[in-house]
């Protein structure tokens, strides 16, 4: 997992990694991306690594400029390149960061996938004046995927969207969007975390939503995991 940074542009209300965000807003420079990935070069060469797959991540990667994302990019496939290495790049980001220069590196580098965050019927993703975020981001989210590229969504299941467990899957579905579902932390200011059993009626309602759904149009990547386990 690299975070090449923690600053970000969004200041979400649930967010658990505020205090590291505000302790340091800097991002990392393409020279510093090379130490970096060269020793992890080294350690994976010393333990006959034939993968590694890198998963951009923060904060939010995509406030790294494009032209210091092309070098870091570049730099570190050849160097794993020289070792016999090879390396996959993933990206989890908000999407709102994201222009034309990005997007030709996501589908260069990428392989044209890219993970976002948005949670449907809540109010937890906001900028950092308070404002709302959700609609921007979910108007970046159709654009990249009008621009081809593989948009895969993490949604948070909260005290607050619970009872709307229909809802969230129509939203999904009708957009064509494959999802994954997870639940937020409580910080010290903010509680919205369900119990494990109101979590688990939740999922139980989602799955059955889910798997009589037929023809199926979007898949839910952790009940693709969970079957995949089982079989």
């Amino acid at each position: 997992m690299f975070k090449p940074t923690y600053a970000c542009n969004l200041a979400c209300r649930y967010c658990h990694i505020h205090r590291l965000r505000d302790a340091d807003q800097e991002v990392i420079k393409p020279h510093q991306a090379s130490t970096l990935f060269n020793w992890i070069a080294d350690y994976a060469d010393m333990h006959n690594a034939n993968v590694v797959d890198i998963l951009w991540h923060g904060g939010e990667p995509l406030l790294v400029p494009s032209d210091d994302m092309s070098r870091i990019l570049a730099d570190y496939n050849e160097t794993f390149a020289k070792k016999g290495i090879e390396c996959s790049s993933s990206i989890q980001t908000n999407l709102l960061m994201l222009d034309m220069q990005k997007l030709e590196l996501i589908k260069k580098y990428f392989n044209s996938v890219v993970g976002f965050s948005y949670d449907c019927f809540v109010d937890e993703r906001c900028f950092p004046n308070g404002k709302d975020a959700s609609s921007r981001i979910w108007q970046k989210a159709l654009w990249a995927k009008e621009q081809g590229v593989n948009i895969g969504c993490i949604t948070q299941v909260t005290a607050k969207n619970v009872d709307k467990i229909d809802k969230i899957y129509e939203w999904f579905r009708n957009s064509g969007i494959s999802f994954k579902f997870s639940r937020t932390r409580d910080t010290d200011e903010y509680a919205t975390t369900l119990s494990d059993e109101k979590y688990s009626e939740a999922i139980k309602r989602l799955f059955d939503i889910w798997i009589e759904d037929i023809p199926q149009k979007i898949s839910i990547s952790n009940f693709v995991e969970y079957i995949q386990m089982l079989l």
